[in-house]
């Protein structure tokens, strides 16, 4: 009883964030503050942005005999950056919206607090699926967009240099 009850509850959660609730993003305001977003690699941070942050989001059609929510990074991205967006309206990245943050302030301070604690923690995620499946596959061609990072789960450190 308790793993159908279980079940259950997961199939709450799931179906919440696809079709419920959860898939409905809260109204734009000022760009957000923190732009952390979890399992992003460099170039998702460099390349993805609030309109195409979220391709291929939603869990495939059909039942799972463990439902799960799927997409979680690609979900929290759409919450985080779709604050994110130019005066007329076109999406940033998470490092232009920080750009952008950092101009907070100027226009009517000289002395605008801009940015005051800046951290950013990128790499690990670039080479985590080599830990996660332990095979290697180095960074090749393609390594750079993002239809083709996904053959790689090692960068190599020259293509770090270069990005």
């Amino acid at each position: 009883m308790a793993l159908f009850h279980l079940r259950h509850r997961l199939a709450e959660a799931e179906h919440w964030w696809d079709q419920g609730p959860g898939s409905v993003l809260p109204p734009r305001g000022a760009i957000n503050h923190n732009l952390g977003i979890y399992g992003w690699d460099l170039r998702d941070a460099l390349s993805r942005n609030a309109d195409n942050a979220q391709e291929g989001l939603g869990s495939p059609a059909g039942h799972h005999l463990v439902p799960l929510v799927r997409n979680a990074d690609r979900i929290s991205a759409g919450r985080v950056l779709d604050s994110a967006r130019t005066s007329q309206g076109a999406p940033m990245t998470p490092f232009e919206a920080a750009a952008a943050l950092s101009q907070e302030g100027a226009d009517t301070d000289p002395d605008g607090d801009g940015i005051e604690t800046l951290i950013v923690l990128l790499g690990a995620n670039n080479a985590l699926g080599s830990v996660i499946k332990l095979e290697v596959h180095w960074s090749g061609e393609g390594y750079d967009t993002l239809d083709g990072k996904g053959k790689y789960n090692v960068w190599q450190p020259q293509h770090f240099e270069h990005e």
